[in-house]
């Protein structure tokens, strides 16, 4: 994938996610939230692309539209709508360093928002990353 990209911001951040996996700084999390750490992680494991969103939030709309668009299956976990969002949206900003919605997952791997989506979609890696996750699941 990096190989084929000619945007450098693309091409770094691309990189840095796939062979170093530290885009974001990791924040640690309290052993308080050991539950709802393995709740995420079962979250993260049961689909190719998860998304953290709150119904009423512009850019998780947004997103949820480029996805069905480009007819990409997600699972969306709508915060503001479900019971024990506010813990399970701690569990995930402890994990990514994010304070902000959506938060985005391909592979289990943290993506970041919309806006690092949408930089996936038009340099044409987005539905590469997708169905390698579909790929490492055959072996």
């Amino acid at each position: 994938l990096v190989a084929y990209c000619n945007n450098f911001t693309v091409k770094y951040f691309l990189y840095r996610l796939l062979f170093e996996n530290t885009i974001f700084p990791v924040m640690g999390s309290a052993v308080s939230r050991k539950n709802m750490n393995v709740v995420l992680q079962e979250q993260l494991a049961k689909d190719p692309v998860v998304i953290y969103s709150k119904s009423t939030c512009p850019a998780c709309i947004k997103t949820r539209q480029l996805l069905k668009d480009e007819k990409i299956p997600a699972r969306f976990y709508e915060l503001n709508q479900m019971t024990g969002g506010n813990d399970i949206f701690k569990a995930v900003t402890s994990k990514t360093g994010w304070s902000t919605v959506p938060q985005i997952f391909i592979c289990g791997k943290f993506v970041g928002g919309f806006s690092e989506l949408l930089a996936l979609q038009s340099a044409g890696f987005l539905s590469l990353m997708v169905n390698e996750c579909y790929r490492d699941d055959l072996y």
